[in-house]
């Protein structure tokens, strides 16, 4: 779907810094919910971490034909911000 820079997050006892997020919608149950990925990279592009999260009611249904929304929804489940 996309890649989002985020403000950076440093993963506490370790060298990683965390600096985008690749949010990528694995299925879509039409009308109901979206299994999505994310995943989270540092600042060479490599993935270091993935989170699965499933999109429900009633936000699913604020998805509409905006995939920003989706974004920012993941991006707030996981406590992270834009850059």
């Amino acid at each position: 779907m996309s890649v989002v820079n985020i403000v950076p997050v440093e993963i506490p006892q370790s060298p990683i810094i965390e600096t985008a997020v690749r949010v990528i919608v694995l299925s879509v149950d039409l009308g109901i919910s979206a299994s999505i990925d994310a995943q989270i990279l540092n600042s060479e592009g490599v993935v270091v971490e993935v989170k699965h999260l499933k999109l429900e009611q009633p936000d699913y249904s604020q998805w509409g034909t905006d995939d920003d929304f989706v974004v920012n929804w993941t991006l707030q489940q996981l406590g992270l911000s834009k850059q």
